[in-house]
């Protein structure tokens, strides 16, 4: 998913993330529920980032 820049592919990891942070804070490893905050910035960012290329038309310069 992630070669076919398919944009469902952040749908899961957002959906991974938001499952992982409360049950690593829940047992006690804060710094591991921390990484997983940041993995879950990164994974919004990149949603957002896909979302705006796959939006706008690919134009390609032709020069001779």
């Amino acid at each position: 998913m992630l070669n076919a820049k398919q944009i469902e592919n952040w749908y899961f990891w957002i959906a991974a993330d938001l499952v992982y942070i409360p049950l690593y804070f829940s047992k006690g490893l804060d710094l591991t529920g921390i990484v997983y905050v940041l993995f879950l910035a990164m994974c919004v960012a990149g949603w957002r980032s896909w979302r705006r290329e796959l939006a706008t038309p690919v134009t390609r310069a032709v020069t001779a």
